[in-house]
């Protein structure tokens, strides 16, 4: 049952188009999909359509796809985004989704709810200010109901021959410089296959107080495991996905939903939740982590002013569509910016909370916080093929030696020889690999260069390729400054060329680049740096000056402004104001 904690009037439009060319068909009636799709700008970029299961059954046993309700008809669904000539990408959720009644289970198997850490059922605040409630799904008999679903699925979408390519779906929340996925539980219902999991892994259990066999393991341990066991499970639904839906499937995507950590529930509902600035701060993070930012949550009053600034300038139809792998923003077209990205820190998705402490511990995190904010991101996966096609050549890729299987280490060695720029923290590497490593220099014929600075540093370099080595225990115990500046001459060593911006804290702002343009052939690119101030209060910043870049011009100012100076530019921006700026950037 919903239960609005915020009522208010909302506009249909508002529900069906809930932000960033959603569109959630169970909303509204058949008859009125086509008007309402026509009334959408196709220069937006591609349609989303979220996939709500529980609408299409009712039971275990039947499904509706247009024979009880007539807002249940995909194949009229498909007909009329055709007709209305949008580009349509149908997402179908494999984790609970906060947007939907029940987490996006039918009620027939919404029986045992999800627990955050605390034992607290979970729930989320919709657009509409009504409170929905996550369900386990770790919950055998959902995973088998999922199973029934997706075949039926991939049947009416082969047998009434709609060809819409379908990505799954899956939902992140974010709290302070981590990512979360909506599949984290604490429920028996979790408990019990994680224990059954531990078993079959010959690890000890125990009973508690209350009968029930539990973990009987060290602290650092169970985290591990079940780490594990949770991707374990987020791969098993994935792979039933893909299997059912064949052609029809496209991957998967991480989506980060705005408002929708377990603690935004009751702020969301109070009249005095600072929103603008709690809301910059999780699409920062969202940023970081690599999530394509989700509003469906944020009711449009909200997302006026500075937030929705925001994403207007970054999820352009050209983001998006590379995010989605679909395609990459044409060079030379003015408008194409795409986030700029120095470095890639890769660390395992399963042990995902425990990255943040880790790269603070070593004074990496510091580092890219205060000089490369916005232009690093987390890499919970990695793909080697995709790693050695992507263009990314120029990032430098940072591994750590505690997550170094065997298979893992010689594709990281051949990304270097790929003539990729490799970091690698030596650190937790198994004796076996440390000789691998040892044999892998002398075998190619490559000669080391060590630097003793705080740690002993391994450089190597074979063409456009690096590979630098350092040990990270060494580098914790020291003080936070000589760790920066480790970084510091580690960056700059490789020769990264940037502008650093100084001022008040918090300051919100982001890094974009693309290509130059007819008149733009003097500079090897433009970068865009875009200011946003969601704050009650003015305030100021730098851009330090620099002899390789040029300032060309300020872009669409809103209550702020940027004035030239010997030292570099100062900025000012007002309370709920930003503004953007270009600069060229040419080498020498």
């Amino acid at each position: 049952m919903d239960i609005s904690l915020t009522p208010s009037e909302v506009k249909e439009t508002e529900s069906i188009f809930p932000g960033e060319n959603w569109f959630c068909y169970w909303r509204t009636s058949a008859a009125l999909w086509e008007s309402k799709l026509a009334a959408i700008s196709k220069a937006a970029g591609p349609l989303f359509v979220p996939i709500y299961w529980g609408f299409h059954s009712e039971n275990a046993e039947t499904f509706d796809f247009g024979e009880q309700k007539p807002e249940a008809d995909l194949a009229r669904l498909f007909r009329a985004i055709q007709n209305s000539g949008h580009e349509a990408v149908w997402l179908l959720p494999l984790t609970p989704t906060p947007f939907q009644p029940n987490g996006g289970l039918p009620s027939f198997i919404a029986r045992n709810p999800a627990l955050d850490a605390h034992g607290m059922t979970q729930a989320y605040l919709d657009s509409d200010g009504s409170v929905h409630k996550m369900h386990s799904f770790y919950d055998p008999r959902v995973y088998q109901a999922f199973r029934k679903w997706v075949w039926q699925l991939g049947q009416v979408l082969t047998t009434k021959d709609i060809s819409v390519p379908v990505r799954g779906m899956r939902g992140y929340w974010v709290g302070p410089q981590t990512a979360h996925s909506y599949l984290e539980d604490h429920s028996q219902a979790f408990t019990a296959g994680f224990t059954r999991f531990l078993k079959q892994q010959k690890l000890p259990v125990r009973l508690s107080d209350a009968g029930h066999e539990v973990p009987n393991l060290p602290a650092p341990e169970e985290k591990i495991q079940t780490a594990r066991y949770r991707k374990l499970i987020a791969d098993l639904y994935n792979q039933t996905a893909a299997e059912s839906l064949t052609t029809h499937w496209t991957g998967e995507q991480d989506y980060g939903f705005l408002g929708g950590a377990p603690q935004d529930i009751f702020p969301r509902s109070s009249d005095i939740w600072s929103h603008q600035s709690e809301l910059m701060q999780d699409l920062w993070t969202q940023q970081d982590w690599s999530l394509l930012p989700s509003s469906v949550l944020i009711p449009s009053r909200v997302k006026r002013g500075v937030i929705g600034k925001f994403l207007k300038d970054h999820l352009t139809p050209s983001f998006v569509r590379a995010s989605l792998q679909q395609q990459v923003a044409e060079e030379g077209e003015a408008g194409n910016f795409a986030p700029l990205v120095f470095f890639d820190v890769f660390w395992d998705e399963d042990l995902a909370q425990d990255a943040p402490a880790a790269l603070e511990s070593l004074g990496l995190l510091g580092h890219m916080q205060r000089d490369y904010h916005g232009c690093w991101r987390w890499r919970g996966r990695f793909d080697f093929t995709r790693e050695t096609e992507d263009d990314n050549n120029s990032r430098l890729k940072f591994f750590f030696g505690t997550q170094m299987d065997r298979t893992r280490f010689q594709q990281v060695l051949r990304l270097f020889l790929n003539g990729q720029k490799v970091v690698l923290d030596r650190s937790g590497l198994e004796p076996v690999l440390e000789k691998k490593l040892q044999l892998f220099m002398v075998e190619n014929e490559l000669a080391p260069q060590d630097i003793n600075f705080l740690t002993k540093v391994t450089m190597i370099r074979l063409g456009e390729g690096m590979l630098l080595l350092h040990d990270g225990d060494k580098l914790k115990d020291q003080p936070l400054a000589k760790k920066i500046a480790f970084w510091e001459h580690v960056t700059k060593y490789m020769q990264l060329k940037h502008l650093i911006v100084r001022g008040d804290e918090p300051l919100f702002y982001t890094w974009k680049t693309r290509a130059t343009g007819t008149f733009e052939l003097k500079y090897d690119e433009i970068r865009r740096l875009s200011i946003y101030n969601p704050s009650p209060h003015r305030m100021k910043c730098q851009v330090q000056g620099s002899k390789q870049f040029a300032f060309l011009k300020v872009v669409d100012p809103m209550q702020a402004q940027a004035k030239s100076t010997p030292m570099g530019v100062d900025i000012e921006v007002m309370a709920g104001g930003w503004l953007s700026l270009d600069f060229g950037h040419f080498e020498g």
